[in-house]
């Protein structure tokens, strides 16, 4: 092209399928602001499209037999060929009949008083298109931008498009979007843990501040932070799941893998309240302090540790080839972070090269030295 500017193109064969037409709408539109903020040329085979996604598409290229029909503005393929003598019905969307001048000539229809004089043939097709007014400008358009000067670029093609902050906002913006649209699996979720602390919250029904409580208090307080846990390790399987996804991504220089790391946490600071919400009966049925001071310390504490967990068992599946090998560091570390809570294994019968791991539980009631007065305290504390 007479320029030293790498080209960037992206070639998809009917990106569609399988979509209904608002998503594919959405498609389109996404695809089109892409476009526009990146400078990449885009390349596209529709089969199938409603009328409204043609204003989206710059140019049309209609290909018969491997001969080129027509190529020009997107707007005027249609009058181009209606203007040749065939008829497009109403019912016809501009994609069906854009597509049926490359099919067989009995799937086209001919307006009245053009029988034997439309293009039967891909040869005749090509003639056609040579002749018109549209294939004069195209060789225009083409000597143009030959005849402009050249230029050196300051981008490389492997150069993002968007800067990191906006990637981690539209990353965050479309996660959001996919844990409200997929209602079933958090609606799902919302029951389950809403269930779990009723009977917790039942089981450790109005707890008295006596000494003989502190023992079922202090199972309250590990029961309460053990729920979210195992809500955290869902992450596990959906950073598997992702995966594929997110590379592809990076190929397409859509955005960093760091930015959707960010996009994630910035989702989870979050949703992390609206989950660590739902276990909020175990709290008030437990009978512990209910003051705000008392209460905002306990969901913060629940809350921070939700999302600790959650990044340890991202991190984990991230940094490992696959699910097999994951799986076996995940269970040891968990069961290691349960029994060195305090409350299985007591510290004075803890291992000395792991007593480490009391130090990284942050929901460790129990530390060496500690009297029932300074532990009883402790827990109607919280």
């Amino acid at each position: 092209m007479g320029t030293d500017q790498p080209i960037r193109l992206i070639c998809l064969d009917s990106p569609t399928n399988g979509l209904d037409s608002s998503t594919a709408r959405e498609f389109f539109q996404m695809m089109r602001e892409f476009t526009n903020q990146s400078q990449c040329a885009t390349a596209m085979s529709i089969y199938q499209g409603s009328d409204t996604i043609v204003p989206y598409f710059d140019k049309a290229l209609v290909i018969n037999s491997g001969r080129q029909i027509f190529y020009g503005k997107a707007t005027e393929a249609k009058s181009y060929f209606v203007n040749m003598g065939f008829e497009c019905s109403p019912t016809t969307t501009i994609t069906d009949f854009l597509n049926s001048m490359s099919a067989e000539p009995q799937s086209r229809r001919v307006r009245a008083g053009f029988q034997g004089k439309v293009p039967q043939t891909s040869e005749d097709f090509e003639r056609a298109f040579r002749a018109s007014p549209q294939y004069t400008a195209l060789l225009e358009s083409i000597q143009a931008t030959t005849l402009q000067p050249a230029h050196t670029s300051t981008n490389t093609g492997a150069d993002y498009s968007l800067p990191l902050y906006q990637q981690i906002w539209l990353c965050a913006f479309r996660q959001f979007r996919v844990l409200i649209m997929d209602y079933k699996t958090w609606a799902v979720e919302a029951i389950c843990i809403v269930v779990q602390s009723l009977i917790l919250g039942t089981l450790f029904r109005n707890q008295q501040r006596e000494t003989k409580s502190f023992f079922i208090l202090t199972s309250a307080l590990f029961y309460a932070v053990l729920v979210p846990a195992l809500q955290s390790m869902s992450e596990f399987g959906n950073t598997f799941a992702q995966r594929p996804l997110i590379l592809k991504h990076k190929r397409y220089r859509f955005y960093r893998p760091l930015a959707y790391a960010f996009g994630l946490i910035v989702t989870d600071i979050v949703w992390k309240v609206v989950a660590i919400t739902y276990n909020i009966p175990l709290y008030f049925l437990t009978n512990l302090h209910r003051t705000p001071s008392k209460f905002f310390i306990w969901f913060f504490t629940v809350y921070i540790e939700h999302l600790a967990l959650s990044m340890f068992f991202r991190a984990l599946a991230v940094f490992s080839p696959n699910m097999n090998r994951a799986v076996l560091p995940v269970g040891i570390m968990f069961n290691c972070f349960v029994l060195y809570t305090g409350l299985y294994v007591p510290p004075p019968q803890m291992q000395v090269w792991l007593g480490w791991l009391r130090y990284c539980n942050v929901s460790t009631p129990i530390t060496p030295g500690c009297t029932t007065k300074h532990l009883l305290a402790l827990v109607l504390c919280l």
